[in-house]
């Protein structure tokens, strides 16, 4: 079954703004005229012909023209809040920025092409269907721009391409490493433990251990700490006689010490611990013992637990998808070498007066 991608609008907040006024340079700049729906003066900055013949980037085989790259400037512009203080630091930060979302998105589409990717109607739709909203939404600011519909609709498919790519790889990789994962824990027993402490040690407000300078615990006295054992004996003895755990923690007030944890058959021993929990059942506790904090039992509160079991399944498997997604996109976002100095093409992206574009964003 071939994977889908999620529908939702984030998959094309690249392109989802509504195009703003820009500075141009004087070439290209047409007259303005009359909007035939409402009568409006629309002032043109760039000519069609202009952006969609003019070249400002080389990106290995691709030649992007300036159409395409005020789309992804004018993105990264809206993403910040224009300001008389950030005026004039902004520009350069959206210019970098929008050289490198440009990059990234035809470095990706190049490994998703060449991967065979195939689309379906539904997803042909979508990002039409996306694309109708922001023209629709933006039409004047596109006239002024020159940007053509037919420009829109490349850049919402190549968009939707990207992250169809993107989402079908994370999706390989979930199976590869669930699998995985099934196999070496599927058949393993989990359980949940409830770790009883009475702490023979002083604690501060929050309920955390108070250090002395020296970086020790500072420790109750002789008397307190014999209550906190026989306190944890009864406690102990109530739970095996049926009490509810949680009542008891709460009866001898060491709620803010205990807290719940989750293991399964076989962790302890094969990490050089002691198998003192694994053959527990559900309603058992473990002996009492001392540790650096104080008195401290387990009482086991689910001897089977698939739900534990399934949560470290797909913790691990979230892990390892995160890491190798993470290397396999900045593969593909090295795949093609772009040098800002070497592979622009002539003025017209350095021409764009973005300060004075800054403040018709004010405006």
């Amino acid at each position: 079954m071939k994977l889908k991608i999620r529908r939702h609008a984030a998959i094309f907040l690249i392109f989802a703004v509504i195009l703003s006024s820009m500075t141009a340079c004087s070439a290209g700049k047409k007259k303005g005229k009359k909007n035939s729906g409402d009568n409006k003066e629309v002032q043109n900055l760039y000519s069609s012909e202009y952006v969609k013949s003019t070249e400002v980037f080389k990106m290995g085989d691709e030649t992007i023209h300036l159409d395409v790259a005020l789309i992804y400037l004018i993105m990264e512009y809206r993403q910040y809040t224009v300001t008389e203080d950030n005026i004039n630091s902004l520009p350069d930060v959206c210019k970098s920025q929008a050289i490198v979302s440009l990059h990234d998105t035809y470095c990706i589409y190049k490994e998703a092409m060449a991967s065979g990717i195939v689309t379906d109607e539904e997803d042909e739709e979508m990002a039409r269907n996306y694309a109708d909203t922001f023209i629709q939404s933006c039409s004047e600011a596109l006239e002024k721009c020159g940007i053509s519909k037919e420009t829109v609709y490349e850049e919402y498919r190549k968009q939707m391409i990207v992250e169809k790519f993107k989402h079908d790889e994370k999706n390989r990789l979930g199976q590869e490493y669930t699998e995985k994962y099934q196999k070496e824990y599927g058949d393993k027993r989990f359980f949940k433990a409830y770790v009883i402490t009475f702490p023979t040690v002083q604690v501060d407000s929050d309920g955390m251990p108070v250090s002395n300078s020296d970086g020790s615990y500072a420790t109750v006295t002789d008397a307190e700490k014999q209550s906190a054992y026989d306190n944890a004996v009864k406690a102990r003895e109530e739970i095996l006689g049926g009490a509810d755990y949680k009542e008891v923690i709460s009866k001898y007030g060491v709620d803010a010490y205990s807290s719940e944890t989750t293991s399964y058959e076989g962790y302890s021993t094969t990490n050089g611990g002691e198998d003192k929990l694994e053959k527990l059942k559900k309603g058992e506790a473990t002996e009492i013992s001392e540790s650096k904090l104080g008195y401290i039992f387990y009482v086991i509160t689910d001897d089977n637990s698939t739900d534990s079991r399934d949560y470290y399944i797909q913790y691990l498997t979230n892990n390892d998808v995160n890491t190798e997604y993470d290397y396999l996109e900045n593969k593909w976002k090295k795949s093609i070498i772009f040098d800002e100095s070497k592979d622009t093409i002539g003025t017209a992206w350095n021409d764009i007066d973005m300060v004075s574009f800054g403040k018709m964003l004010m405006e």
